[in-house]
This record gives structure tokens, sequence and C-alpha cells, in this order.
């Protein structure tokens, strides 16, 4: 046994087809002021126009979260949906929400599965380093991963390019630290210790020739160098 309904919620007073019983969600002729739509572009099946402010498909939708991920864009923190009660209560920080668009800085790296919008934002339980998408939308560079500002060499990025940090688990090494005698490659320019011309001086160390090999180097034979000769 179905609920009598008022006879003006059976009516299509705006002509979209569709009335107030049938779900839809505006039936006046005109449309809410300053929207520039009318009541017949109000209905279940309309096309929605996200971030305009209004439910134009009745789905009771924020319509500044079009990917549904709970998130919004921080410039519409706190802008309310008209025809969607309560509405305007979603928390920001989100940095991706067009599910019908990828932006440049949201392409996956090569070998690494692409995300897509409502995976996205400051909820996300995970941030897979490398894959060139903030999954987290913490704003890190995601082929930063030790945060000392150069990329990593060895994980292209989606067009292709790597970046010239040769350990990006170490924030000590890149191409702007100093090459000192450790044994490693600190500056990233494929010389190590005494090889690299730009080695630290204060970091040679002197050794002493023990041509007779009794343990005891002879003080004259002094030999500036990273490792023992």
């Amino acid at each position: 046994m179905s609920a009598c309904k008022a006879d003006w919620q059976t009516q299509d007073m705006d002509g979209d087809g569709v009335s107030i019983a049938e779900g839809d969600c505006w039936d006046r002729v005109e449309g809410p002021g300053g929207t520039g739509l009318s009541g017949a572009d109000i209905h279940p099946g309309a096309t929605e126009t996200w971030y305009d402010g209004f439910d134009q498909d009745c789905g009771e939708d924020d319509d500044y979260d079009a990917d549904g991920d709970g998130f919004v864009l921080d410039a519409f923190v706190g802008l309310p949906t008209v025809g969607v009660p309560g509405s305007g209560g979603l928390p920001g920080g989100d940095c991706w929400d067009d599910p019908n668009s990828i932006p440049d800085n949201m392409v996956a790296a090569p070998g690494y599965e692409q995300l897509t919008a409502s995976e996205v934002n400051p909820g996300a339980k995970a941030d897979t380093w490398y894959d060139g998408i903030d999954q987290d939308c913490d704003g890190h560079d995601d082929f930063d991963q030790d945060g000392d500002g150069f990329d990593s060499s060895d994980h292209p990025q989606a067009d292709g390019q790597v970046g010239d940090d040769c350990d990006d688990l170490d924030p000590g090494i890149n191409p702007d630290a100093a090459e000192v005698c450790d044994d490693i490659d600190n500056d990233c320019d494929d010389l190590v210790d005494g090889d690299d011309p730009t080695v630290d001086p204060d970091s040679i160390r002197d050794w002493y020739i023990d041509a007779d090999s009794d343990g005891y180097g002879t003080y004259d034979t002094e030999i500036e160098a990273c490792d023992q000769p």
C-alpha cells in the first residue's frame, strides 16, 4: 500500500518530465536565483555541473566533491550546495577532485598504476614513493623521498626524465653535498673520494710509507690520500 501524495507533488510544474513525487528536487518553472538555470534544467538524470553550487541531477551530492572522496579543494571549504541539506561541511586539503581529467602532476610514472581522483586525498592510508602521484596530498615531492631537494636518479618520472640524486634515501648525499673521504660518491658526480678533484681537503689523511714493513712509516715519506697507499 503506497502513501498518498499531495496533488502538487505529482504535478510536473517545470515541464522536465519529472515530478516531486518521482524525485525532482526543484519543480518551479524559474530556477534558483543567480544560477542561470531554469526549473527544467534540474531533475534526476540531468547533467551535473560540478562546482557551481547546485545539485542539478538531484543526487544529493556535495557539488564541491566531484570524486566523492569526502574532501574538497581548499578554495571550496564551507561552501554549501543548494538543494543538499547539511552540505558545506566537508574538510579541505584535496589536491585532485575532478574525476574526468588527470592533472599533469598526477600522471603515473612508468611502471606504476594510474590512480583515480577518488583515491587521492588527505585521508589516503599510504603514499607510494616514485609513482608520481601525491596520493595523500601532503605536498611532498614524490621523487624526493629523503627531502634534500633533489629528485632520485633511479626512478623515471612520467615524462621519462630522472633527477640527479644518486641516493634518495640519504639526505646527505646529493649534488650539493661536499665530497669527503668515505668510499661514497657524496656529490653524485660518479667520482669517489680521491678521484674527485673537489674532495674536501679536511677529510684527506696523512700517510707514511712503511718501506720495510715493520709497521711504522718513515717520517719523510708523507703522502696525503683518502685511502692507505
